[in-house]
């Protein structure tokens, strides 16, 4: 047993250095290289060595998260605890604990790791979500060199190489349960994937496992291999043991129905962890003194494979990450913006930038199409140029590593740099001399090969006046009135933006002679009677046409048929005018035929335009039976 104890102690010293690699798509394992300092990284699917990482001094447990995402070492030189992303294959946290810790395993659900101290006997909990420590426990274990727990992860279970005992740690107060005794330097443990036995590897015991009942916490059974034995690990089926055998260099194949060894396995120098991949296809044996790796081929029971990797490998464990079945997402983005109908007036730049799940394998391409063209860009970022008119059409979809594609997205792009083209025309035709003597209708339309016409803009100006105005669509029309010149500018602008330059049709409209002014006078009463040459006062009531501005009376006259004075006639005046009143005399000749007075107004506008507007008033030589009958006379 001393020499087996000094065999023993050669594990704990040394370091190396070894480069980190890129990490791989499948199920890898990961082995602690003690003397490296580092953890090599083994894919399954080739037994290749594809990543190293470096870690803290001497590496030597190594467990995995159930979701394969994260690996914990306990590094026994550095009394830290590094983790390692397996998707990077980088280390993400060293987190510090107590003395020389060797044994790790994490908790069924993945939320804790724990650590076992074989120099202080106490046990570090490390929270898988933050990377801290949670809690610590003096236990005063002796030298818990290895842990393990039950499948329900209520209790944590150690091997104690300093006093030849397995503590039984309640998961959830972190206290110990119970003490079970076992062989003598217990070096591993193991536990069924029922539940329902701890397997516990003696090293100095031709006594090579002790099998403890874990529901009555007691050795139950003991199986005779060889003295020298040091790692052990269940076949996920449960029916089947691994043992290492340092000593011979051999692995054991135990039956756990009969528990009789049904196989004898030569690996390399000094066998010492060993771990049964997740599927159950492989076995893989650390071996210390040779620094390889051997696969075991489960279902032959042979070496299939020999794995160089860093100096005096120690704990082994496989990171099985769930498949990935999420495919990657792209986004695309247009450079410049396209206007608020979609359009853009010259050429695009799409970027495109695909993502993966969070532990996904990563976006590996971008296929994009431009109006059928495809292309594929590695990577997760593309960036290309559209420049074709009219309406093009972008697909784009991404690839991850694990073949997962996603469905294609689509993109339309309207480019349209072309501008509108518009006619005019004016009805009716100008005459011979280029002008027209009345209103003209301009119709305006307009045409793009593109995006089509969204608006036609026209611009009137005459003189000083000017009128703006924008139609929808891709005809309008205006009505020119205005006497003079009046410049009809019209522009059509499209969907896109797109403006013409600005067009122009002159109007010329000659002015038509405004009408002259003109009045009418109305006199009442239009006859005097009785003719007793008395003075009435005449109403008068003038009307006004076309007048520019106000009107004011110039003048008024009256006039006569008869003379101011005749025979036998000797009164005088015969009519008075003052301002706006007429009076007349009620007097006529006894030898005539009637008088008639004539009225005339003269008037001017503020334009100095005259008019004159005259009417008569009759005194009759006899009153007429009409006259009479519409009331004349006094």
């Amino acid at each position: 047993m001393g020499a087996t104890r000094k065999w023993m102690g050669a594990i704990a010293i040394a370091q190396l250095l070894i480069a980190q690699a890129a990490g791989a798509a499948g199920p890898v394992a990961y082995v602690a290289a003690y003397e490296a300092n580092a953890v090599s990284v083994i894919e399954t699917s080739t037994h290749t060595v594809i990543a190293t990482v470096p870690v803290c001094a001497g590496p030597f447990g190594v467990a995995a998260t159930p979701d394969g995402r994260l690996v914990y070492v306990t590094c026994n030189g550095g009394n830290s605890v590094a983790v390692i992303d397996t998707k990077t294959n980088t280390v993400v946290a060293t987190v510090p604990v107590g003395i020389s810790p060797f044994g790790v395993a994490v908790t069924p659900d993945g939320r804790s790791a724990y650590a076992s101290m074989g120099g202080d006997g106490s046990l570090y909990v490390i929270n898988t979500a933050t990377n801290s420590v949670a809690s610590s426990s003096a236990l005063g274990l002796a030298a818990p060199i290895a842990i393990a727990f039950s499948p329900d992860g209520a209790f944590a279970y150690t091997a104690n190489a300093a006093d030849d005992t397995v503590s039984v740690l309640n998961a959830v107060t972190n206290t110990v349960a119970a003490s079970v005794p076992a062989g003598p330097f217990p070096f591993d443990i193991a536990v069924s994937p029922d539940g329902r036995f701890a397997y516990v590897v003696n090293m100095a015991s031709a006594d090579a496992v002790s099998i403890i009942d874990t529901a009555a916490n007691q050795v139950v059974a003991s199986i005779a291999l060889e003295e020298g034995s040091q790692g052990i690990a269940i076949h996920p089926d449960g029916r089947f043991a691994y043992v290492t055998h340092g000593l011979s260099g051999t692995v054991s194949v135990v039956d756990t129905a009969t528990n009789a060894r049904v196989g004898t396995i030569q690996v390399g120098l000094n066998p010492i962890r060993v771990a049964v991949s997740p599927d159950g296809r492989v076995v893989y044996v650390t071996n210390q003194d040779s620094s390889n790796v051997s696969v075991i081929d489960t279902a032959s029971n042979a070496v299939v494979a020999t794995v160089p990797v860093g100096s005096i490998p120690q704990g082994v464990a496989f990171a099985s990450a769930p498949p990935d079945k999420l495919a990657p997402a792209t986004a695309a983005a247009a450079t410049p913006v396209a206007n608020a109908a979609g359009w853009y007036t010259g050429p695009v730049t799409v970027t495109l930038g695909a993502t993966d799940n969070k532990d996904g394998s990563g976006v590996k391409s971008i296929t994009y199409t431009v109006n059928g063209a495809a292309t594929t860009v590695a990577g997760a970022a593309a960036s290309f140029l559209v420049s074709a008119q009219g309406v093009n059409t972008v697909t784009y979809q991404a690839t991850d590593n694990a073949g997962n594609v996603e469905p294609a997205r689509n993109l339309g792009l309207f480019i349209d740099s072309l501008v509108p083209t518009s006619t005019a025309s004016a009805t009716p035709p100008a005459g011979s001399g280029g002008s027209n003597t009345g209103p003209v209708t301009v119709s305006v339309t307009a045409a793009d090969s593109g995006s089509g016409v969204q608006s036609i803009n026209i611009l009137r100006t005459n003189g000083s006046s000017t009128v703006g105005e924008s139609f929808p669509g891709a005809s309008a029309s205006v009505v020119v009135s205005a006497a003079g010149v009046t410049t009809v500018a019209y522009q059509a602008i499209d969907t896109a933006g797109n403006a013409e330059p600005a067009r122009t049709l002159t109007i010329r409209i000659e002015a038509a002679p405004a009408p002259a002014l003109s009045a009418k006078l109305s006199a009442f009463p239009p006859v005097l009677w009785p003719p007793d040459r008395r003075f009435d006062t005449i109403a008068t009531k003038l009307k006004v046409a076309n007048a520019v501005g106000r009107v004011t009376v110039k003048s008024i006259v009256v006039t006569s048929d008869e003379p101011v004075t005749g025979y036998r006639d000797h009164t005088a005046p015969d009519w008075i005018v003052h301002g706006r009143t007429v009076k007349l005399r009620a007097e006529r000749s006894e030898y005539g035929n009637g008088r008639v007075y004539t009225i005339t107004y003269t008037i001017v506008d503020e334009a100095g335009n005259t008019a004159q507007a005259a009417d008569t008033v009759t005194v009759p030589k006899h009153l007429s039976w009409h006259h009479q009958q519409a009331g004349y006379g006094r």
